[in-house]
């Protein structure tokens, strides 16, 4: 879920998921605002390895993933 926050933050209009998935992730995006993740996207550029980028998204989108 994490990573749809990141494509979409990078401008991405369209997502392609399991349909079991379609719930949770629309969930998600509708408890975070545009302009935050498109700043924690710019941000995320930074970032040499998948493993860093994925624990700097988890702490970035703390609390709204997990409820």
């Amino acid at each position: 879920p994490i990573f749809a926050l990141l494509l979409v933050g990078m401008g991405a209009d369209e997502l392609s998921m399991h349909p079991l998935s379609v719930l949770e992730i629309k969930r998600i995006l509708r408890g975070v605002k545009f302009d935050e993740v498109r700043a924690i996207a710019q941000e995320a550029l930074e970032f040499e390895s998948s493993r860093e980028l994925g624990l700097f998204l988890r702490r970035k989108f703390k609390g709204k993933i997990d409820r």
